[in-house]
């Protein structure tokens, strides 16, 4: 049986959450296995995630992650700067900081 989660998202930081082009949102729903649909229409937004109960709740803390400009699972230890950043710094946030540390001499965007 699945779960939902919804949290509120300033309307500030939604882009960031929703990332160029969608990117960020497909990648956490691709990473989670989870739904992800952000109601833009509310001030702040809402933001619903659904799926199975750990993904979902996953994917919150991604989300509150993205939100916080913090790379994923790091827990407020420093940001990754502004949303003018490049690609790399969007697949840190979705991805880990080991997986974007591996990568990012390969991959400009």
């Amino acid at each position: 049986m699945g779960t939902t989660r919804s949290l509120d998202c300033p309307k500030s930081v939604v882009g960031r959450v929703i990332g160029k082009g969608g990117e960020t949102i497909k990648g956490l729903q691709k990473q989670f296995g989870t739904s992800v649909q952000i109601d833009q229409s509310m001030n702040p937004c809402k933001i619903t995630v659904a799926g199975p109960g750990p993904a979902v709740n996953a994917c919150v803390s991604a989300i509150e992650d993205v939100m916080e400009d913090r790379p994923a699972g790091m827990g407020g230890m420093g940001g990754m700067g502004g949303m003018g950043m490049g690609g790399e710094h969007v697949l840190a946030r979705i991805m880990g900081r080991c997986a974007f540390e591996a990568i990012s001499g390969c991959l400009r965007f």
